[in-house]
């Protein structure tokens, strides 16, 4: 029997998928990428932000600290040296010589706490401890001159104007060194006052 005209035979196993079909659906990468950039660009921004405020606040608040630390060095160093002369003063009372102790003499009757040395009494200061005591005389029995002491708290750290030079002598009085006004290193008595006693300051 012959084929109806019009009609084709396909074999099953032949048969292929109509090149006319419909692709898979390609997602919208550009979007995506604009999106990401956006988000990008705004994280970038809030970093840079929060980093300038940081700056901001550590320029003002680093001199701070640092004037800060400065300002207690010095307190701590004038505070130690009318100590050690309020401690002099309690030993010349009690010498029997009417002398000032040395920085010896005042470990040795504990006045001084153990491990206390010269380099490490003020933080960021070491001192000096001069003493000139009394002499006995041909007698054997009278003492002779007079006893004076200069104790000088000089910073480590040497840079111009960054902390003060202090000392104290026998009338209690802490002064500062400074230069511009006129006071001569090698005498203490041409310093600046910074804590004369309460009677001296009343006029009494």
């Amino acid at each position: 029997m012959g084929q109806p005209k019009g009609m084709t035979t396909k074999s099953t196993g032949d048969s292929q998928p109509s090149s006319h079909g419909e692709h898979p659906t390609i997602p919208d990468r550009k979007g995506c990428s604009e999106k990401k950039t956006v988000t990008c660009l705004i994280v970038g921004f809030g970093m840079a932000s929060f980093l300038a405020i940081i700056i901001i606040i550590a320029a003002f608040a680093i001199p701070s600290l640092l004037n800060a630390r400065r300002s207690a060095w010095q307190s701590r160093a004038k505070d130690t040296l009318k100590a050690i002369g309020d401690m002099q003063d309690l030993f010349f009372e009690h010498d029997n010589s009417g002398s000032y102790g040395t920085f010896q003499d005042c470990m040795d009757l504990e006045l001084i706490a153990y491990g206390y040395t010269l380099g490490n009494m003020i933080d960021n200061y070491t001192m000096t401890w001069d003493v000139t005591k009394r002499e006995l005389a041909e007698d054997g029995e009278t003492w002779v001159g007079t006893s004076t002491f200069t104790i000088i708290a000089y910073p480590l750290d040497t840079r111009p104007g960054y902390l003060n030079t202090f000392a104290i002598r026998e009338d209690s009085i802490v002064r500062a060194f400074v230069p511009e006004f006129g006071n001569i290193e090698s005498d203490v008595l041409t310093w600046e006052p910074v804590d004369a006693p309460e009677s001296d300051k009343s006029g009494e």
